[in-house]
């Protein structure tokens, strides 16, 4: 992969393959000249996604976990309303 100029000056993307081929007792070079720009966009954009889903991803594992430790934290003064519920009632018949 390398830089390539187009004749208007402007820079772009390539993939260079060189191979040498003998022809006749003549050595030869053959290149060929592909324009990646478009394939590099996706592919950057395809990493951009990627690393926001893995972000959000991270996000909602922490949210989930703060969310199993509230749930643990309602059951626990749940349980000591009920507590003090059911003392009160007893201390109401006395």
């Amino acid at each position: 992969e390398m830089v390539g100029c187009r004749k208007d000056g402007t820079e772009f993307l390539i993939e260079l393959s060189a191979s040498g081929v003998n022809l006749h007792g003549v050595w030869n070079s053959v290149g060929i000249v592909r324009d990646i720009s478009v394939r590099k966009k996706l592919e950057k954009e395809l990493k951009d996604n990627l690393d926001d889903v893995e972000r959000m991803n991270k996000m909602m594992v922490g949210r989930e976990l703060q969310m199993g430790k509230l749930r643990e934290r309602v059951k626990e003064l749940e349980a000591k309303v009920a507590m003090i519920e059911g003392g009160a009632a007893a201390q109401a018949k006395d």
